[in-house]
């Protein structure tokens, strides 16, 4: 998945401002608690932990399309540190727009050092294991 540019989009302006979608915040220890391993994973790879908390779309079946950007350490899409973002570049029609993710999510950089070091994350299980609180 990704999010890809249908025009050119100019510097400095937020592609998704028109995104009204409500988001709810979900304590981390919630999350935890969720039995159903898929339901769980979903948190971790969709939502940014922010403080303790899930910052989650109040429904997951009406995600926007700016939840679906993916991570890269040269993004042409910045955080304002939330789920604000602006366009770093110009990016032109066709482009994916990318973000990184440590700037906006205290969890990032667990999955994001696991897809560097074998191309696998398990959300699912990697939720329980106590080396994550840091």
């Amino acid at each position: 998945m990704g999010v890809f540019a249908i025009r050119d989009i100019p510097l400095g302006i937020n592609p998704f401002y028109a995104d009204e979608g409500d988001t709810v915040l979900v304590p981390l220890q919630r999350v935890h608690e969720i039995d159903d391993p898929d339901l769980r994973s979903i948190y971790f790879d969709f939502c940014p932990l922010l403080s303790g908390d899930f910052l989650a779309p109040a429904n997951f079946n009406l995600m926007s399309v700016g939840w679906y950007m993916n991570h890269s350490d040269r993004p042409n899409v910045t955080s304002d540190g939330g789920i604000n973002f602006s366009t770093a570049e110009q990016i032109a029609k066709g482009d994916e727009l990318t973000i990184d993710y440590t700037t906006f999510s205290d969890h990032a950089r667990l999955f994001i050092d696991a897809w560097k070091d074998d191309g696998e994350y398990d959300a699912a299980s990697a939720v329980l294991q106590p080396a994550r609180a840091s």
